[in-house]
């Protein structure tokens, strides 16, 4: 699971410097050095300690603004910001442990009220404890725990739903699905992936350079390969960007996507399951 979703991160990381670097028509100099300058404040902001996010989301909406302006594809302007985000914590865990045992001991030696209303330093303590909460975690964990669920509730499928637009019309599916650009498609999002990250896998294995966890075959990232051509939102969006302006092709690129998709999805699955019975764990 956890190889699949670092491959999902990569792979979507990929595609937006992909984005970056082939689909943009001009860029204007001095939006993109603008652009590079609230980089480097975000950069500076996690170089002096600053673990508010307030500051980042600031400089990184300027950035994305100019980024816009620059002509570059300002799906980028997310990736760079994310990378200015401390994935550290401003407050040490053993020291977070120690310190609230403390504040914790010194809230319990104020009597309870009889209308259990809290002394003014009880309720210090407890903000506090609360400050001291949010130092333990980093700003990047922070963010990744808040809008966990907004994002995949809200943005994800506004976002599926904004680029999909695929009108099915079962008369004429097969005949789509047959198209150069479709098969072309199907062939490189199950095919491709399969021989790009398995054959990777293999490679840096056969060179030492990695290693197989314990208690994991070379056939199981076969499986996990075929999970890995599942793509809809950022294959869909290259599709727009690269046949843009011509709708029939747009189609196809879709049709190509969701097809490889569901064919991809089932035989990962069935891999895995058929793979797994013939596994002993320790």
């Amino acid at each position: 699971v956890t190889f699949l979703v670092a491959l999902a991160i990569v792979d979507d990381l990929g595609a937006v410097v992909v984005i970056a670097l082939f689909y943009t028509e001009q860029i204007h100099l001095i939006p993109l050095l603008l652009a590079f300058i609230s980089f480097l404040v975000m950069l500076s902001f996690n170089r002096f300690g600053i673990h508010a996010v307030l500051p980042y989301f600031i400089i990184g909406s300027v950035m994305w603004l100019f980024m816009l302006e620059s002509g570059v594809h300002a799906t980028i302007a997310g990736v760079i910001a994310a990378l200015t985000i401390p994935s550290l914590p401003k407050y040490e865990p053993t020291t977070f442990t120690d310190d609230s045992k403390n504040l914790f001991d010194e809230y319990d030696r104020y009597p309870v009220a009889t209308d259990y209303t809290m002394h003014e330093r009880q309720k210090a303590i407890l903000q506090n404890i609360k400050d001291k909460i949010d130092a333990v975690g980093s700003p990047s964990a922070r963010l990744e725990h808040s809008m966990h669920l907004p994002v995949s509730l809200v943005v994800i499928p506004l976002f599926a739903l904004a680029n999909a637009g695929i009108s099915i019309d079962f008369a004429s599916i097969s005949q789509t699905i047959t198209q150069d650009v479709s098969i072309g498609i199907i062939f490189g999002l199950i095919a491709g992936k399969v021989i790009g990250i398995a054959g990777t896998s293999w490679l840096a294995i056969k060179l030492k350079l990695a290693s197989l966890p314990e208690n994991t075959t070379m056939s199981q990232i076969v499986g996990v390969s075929f999970l890995g051509g599942i793509g809809f939102t950022m294959s869909i969006f290259v599709a727009e960007l690269a046949f843009l302006g011509n709708d029939v092709l747009i189609l196809q690129a879709k049709i190509g996507i969701l097809s490889a998709s569901l064919i991809a999805g089932f035989i990962g699955f069935f891999w895995l399951k058929s793979v797994s019975k013939n596994i002993s764990y320790n």
